[in-house]
């Protein structure tokens, strides 16, 4: 059985959200990133479903078609991994 790939908080990742926003941080020292309503519904569809679905999903979320989402979607993704604060983890195929 292959496993698609998925996101994952970082091990070291403290989360919490409030109000609309999610606050993100690599414990205990951080810095703290915060998340505006967009990133944060981007966060949390990627936690949600596998990498190979988060645009499809967050276009779906917004009414828009994935290629209007695609660039917005995988910038907000690739900076939460360059930030350690999220991993992108399973095997391809």
């Amino acid at each position: 059985m292959t496993h698609q790939q998925h996101w994952e908080l970082a091990h070291d990742t403290g989360i919490v959200e409030r109000n609309g926003l999610t606050y993100l941080a690599a414990l205990p020292d951080g810095p703290i990133v915060v998340l505006d309503a967009v990133a944060s519904v981007v966060l949390q569809v990627a936690l949600d479903v596998s990498a190979d679905d988060v645009t499809s999903e967050v276009a779906a979320a917004y009414g828009k078609a994935p290629a209007e989402v695609d660039a917005a979607v995988s910038e907000c993704l690739s900076g939460l991994e360059r930030a350690r604060l999220l991993r992108r983890v399973g095997a391809r195929g």
